[in-house]
């Protein structure tokens, strides 16, 4: 997988839904393990909902954000996480 490393992505999963692939959080925006924005999913290529794709299908469809992009859309997470906009490990 390209990408950010893979065990940095399930710690991410971890963070945000307790790698949960049908999570659903901030009263109904966010969905999925990685708590997608709906138009953050549409604009890496798919379609319909996360919550009707596996976790292994979000998990690579997360590795398409660039860590140095985490922290706009997984602020708390790459936070606790000492990643992404000048953190920790940086852009792939």
């Amino acid at each position: 997988m390209r990408g950010p490393a893979v065990d940095l992505l399930d710690r991410l999963a971890d963070c945000e839904s307790g790698r949960n692939p049908r999570a659903v959080g901030g009263r109904g925006r966010f969905f999925g393990a990685f708590q997608f924005l709906p138009s953050t999913w549409r604009s890496l290529g798919m379609a319909g909902n996360p919550v009707d794709y596996d976790y292994a299908t979000q998990k690579a469809v997360a590795a398409r954000i660039p860590v140095s992009a985490w922290s706009r859309q997984f602020p708390a997470c790459s936070r606790r996480l000492g990643v992404g906009g000048g953190g920790g490990v940086g852009a792939w």
